[in-house]
């Protein structure tokens, strides 16, 4: 089945020397069964940050300003409003996706407006295993993290110089998820 156009959107996305102001969105658990204090950090977060944004000039002298949803953990919510932002919002570039569904759904929403998306949190390696232009991530992958006791070790070598170079990880490789 042919992927439907996209639906015609409130945004003229010219160059950024045309914008009044540069829209950051955010979408975040902020209610149950998502993440809630997670989602509370984040927001706080990206609030600081775009905070410190308009203090130093904006981007190019242009107010910066933040436009958050909460996803419940819901990867429904994270397409609609990933869609959401950046069809009727105008956001340059949207943050968050704590939960891998809704990193996921939001991944796809991005990649099919051509948006960059920052995911903060979500560890799944699907989500830029399929390596889609418009998608970063700032934390490690699942598969990631056992792997980089070794590196460090390579790097640094006997950092604590006791006549060891050992790392050990302990796991869980059950299929739950917390």
């Amino acid at each position: 089945t042919a992927t439907p156009a996209p639906t015609p959107n409130a945004c003229v996305r010219n160059s950024l020397m045309d914008a009044r102001e540069v829209v950051i969105g955010a979408i975040v658990p902020l209610s149950r069964p998502g993440a809630v204090l997670t989602g509370y950090a984040m927001q706080t977060a990206f609030n600081i940050a775009v905070e410190d944004l308009n203090a130093a000039g904006g981007i190019h002298n242009l107010p910066v300003r933040l436009v958050t949803y909460d996803t419940a953990s819901s990867a429904e919510l994270g397409a609609r409003y990933t869609e959401r932002l950046i069809t009727l919002d105008c956001a340059a570039i949207i943050v968050g996706g704590h939960h891998q569904q809704v990193a996921l759904a939001a991944r796809d929403m991005a990649h099919r407006y051509g948006v960059p998306l920052i995911i903060s949190s979500a560890m799944a390696d699907e989500i830029t295993s399929v390596h889609v232009a418009e998608i970063f991530r700032i934390s490690p992958a699942w598969t990631m993290i056992p792997q980089m006791p070794g590196h460090w070790l390579a790097e640094v070598g006997d950092y604590n110089q006791d006549d060891y170079e050992l790392a050990i990880v302990v796991a869980d490789n059950s299929a739950e998820t917390a």
